[in-house]
């Protein structure tokens, strides 16, 4: 499948699909050949890429200008103090400001609590890619490279163990957003990571103390409802929560197996998990895994397509599987606009598009769900889209 990465921002690599990632790896691959081999490559000729760091460095800021030197563009240092930021200026401003100018922004911002909600700020305000050069959830671009290094090293990666050790310095702290992105990304190649730090560092509460996981795969496995899966640290918190007692259940007690009664509100002792568990040993992970990779690229290839059709209004960035859009115009023509649309689109029996409200506005929902859907029917769920968008009256919007 091709994988379009045009105007892309890169705030961290949970964003990307893997597949999208491997397409960085291969072009990473052919432009470290050609400077090797003394080939130019002028990719981003006349392009300027503004770097902004609220921290200070030296490996950062010199390998990005020297990557924009090595591709024939320009990249300029800012810092805040010499910018309009140092006055109050806000992230919104900023990146219309900028990204009229130039081709490209990149932020370094470290500051916990503040750097990776300023990003996100400025990439949904900013007309052109945005790129996290380090913030303090996520330095993506250096988690790249250590994967690269490691692939070239050892020419796979898939059952390798990873031990990484996390401290400080006498004088310098170590951002956590290292070791955090190291254990997302790893083992999304096969990479089994094991972290070790003292007790007086820890990572973000959402990612260290997770205690249970809840799966509920009737989206992201294709399986139908009813199906679920609990993974807990202690099962003792689920005994507490559930189990009951009474004397004619001594009987019961006394047994070693499993009483699922007292694991869940399911006195029938359902087996959910089994059902998760049973597709997983009869087609692999594995298969599984592509199948979700392709989702994720048909929603980025839908979503490619109708953010570039000046009629619409895209919502955000694609979450998982999901586009939230609708048609331009004032509020409730809008709103009346768009609910025809869906209503269109979906009489035709081709393609169901649903629908929710953000902010009181009306908005249409295109989520790729099934294991069935391919390019060919995403294709037509577009197409018939900007088709009905045409009879709904929505050639001209108002602006």
């Amino acid at each position: 499948m091709d994988v379009k990465l045009k105007g892309r921002h890169f705030l961290s690599t949970e964003d990307w699909a893997n597949q999208e990632l491997e397409t960085l790896f291969t072009l990473a691959a052919e432009l470290k050949a050609a400077k090797k081999e003394g080939r130019p490559t002028p990719l981003l000729s006349d392009k300027t890429l503004y770097m902004i760091f609220f921290d200070a460095s030296t490996r950062t800021r010199n390998s990005f200008e020297t990557g924009m030197t090595q591709l024939g563009g320009h990249a300029i240092y800012l810092s805040p103090d010499k910018m309009q930021i140092s006055h109050g200026e806000n992230a919104r401003d900023t990146a219309k400001v900028l990204s009229r100018y130039g081709e490209g922004i990149a932020i370094r911002h470290c500051a916990f609590g503040e750097g990776n909600a300023y990003l996100r700020e400025v990439a949904r305000n900013s007309d052109v890619p945005v790129l996290n050069m380090q913030c303090d959830v996520h330095p993506p671009c250096q988690i790249l490279a250590d994967y690269f290094t490691i692939r070239e090293k050892f020419g796979h990666t898939r059952g390798l163990k990873l031990g990484v050790a996390w401290t400080s310095a006498p004088n310098y702290v170590r951002p956590l957003s290292v070791p955090q992105s190291l254990v997302l990304m790893m083992p999304r190649f096969g990479i089994d990571v094991t972290l070790a730090y003292p007790p007086e560092f820890r990572l973000m509460p959402e990612i260290e103390e997770c205690d249970s996981i809840t799966l509920d795969p009737h989206k992201g496995m294709f399986l139908p409802y009813g199906t679920g899966c609990l993974l807990v640290r202690d099962p003792e918190n689920l005994k507490r929560a559930h189990s009951m007692d009474a004397e004619y259940l001594h009987d019961v007690r006394a047994r070693e197996s499993a009483n699922f009664s007292d694991l869940s509100p399911e006195l029938s002792r359902d087996f959910r998990g089994l059902r998760i568990w049973l597709p997983l040993v009869l087609h692999g992970a594995e298969a599984f895994r592509d199948a979700i990779e392709e989702k994720l690229m048909l929603t980025r290839w839908a979503y490619d397509q109708l953010r570039q059709d000046s009629r619409f209004e895209i919502l955000d960035e694609p979450q998982l599987s999901v586009i939230a859009f609708r048609l331009k115009g004032k509020e409730a023509d809008a709103d009346a606009r768009s609910e025809d649309l869906q209503r269109r689109v979906n009489a035709r029996g081709r393609v169901f598009l649903s629908s929710t409200r953000l902010d009181g506005r009306y908005v249409i929902r295109l989520c790729v769900l099934s294991f069935r859907t391919h390019m060919d029917r995403v294709r037509e769920a577009v197409e018939t889209i900007k088709a009905e968008a045409d009879l709904a009256g929505a050639a001209t919007p108002d602006r």
